[in-house]
């Protein structure tokens, strides 16, 4: 195996840690700053999670998710990997790749019913079928 194998490993690793952290609720809306977020403490995939709290450096998000060492100290490891990885400076990592690595592990926390029925569900054409809304009666 070869060091640049160890490191994606371990960033992998450190992503499912944070994410377990976070919970789906707040991954889901993490997740949007991937579409429209910003380099900055104020738009990135934490300040979208964390919201309402403002973040303006990593401790913040250290402190909030209770990230410690075994020595008690904050463990900026896990949360600098992603901003650094969302911010597009990891050289073993891409921000889409860190996108998917995201959905797929909050996906492996889902039951198996409901991944099914998300699998089932036919999309094709759904953004060019007309919506239809009529009112119901209430007498």
């Amino acid at each position: 195996m070869n060091v640049n194998d160890i490191f994606y490993h371990g960033i992998r690793s450190q992503v499912r840690r944070v994410l377990g952290l976070l919970g789906d609720e707040r991954i889901a809306k993490g997740l949007t700053a991937f579409e429209d977020g910003a380099s900055s403490w104020s738009q990135c995939f934490f300040a979208r999670a964390l919201a309402p709290a403002r973040l303006h450096s990593e401790d913040d998000v250290c402190r909030i998710l209770d990230l410690r060492t075994t020595e008690g100290d904050l463990n900026r490891v896990p949360v600098r990997i992603i901003y650094r990885t969302f911010d597009g400076l990891s050289p073993l990592m891409k921000k889409k790749e860190l996108m998917d690595l995201i959905v797929a592990i909050r996906d492996e926390s889902r039951p198996d019913e409901v991944m099914q029925l998300l699998r089932s569900i036919n999309y094709a054409g759904a953004e060019d079928t007309p919506v239809e809304m009529a009112g119901a009666s209430c007498a």
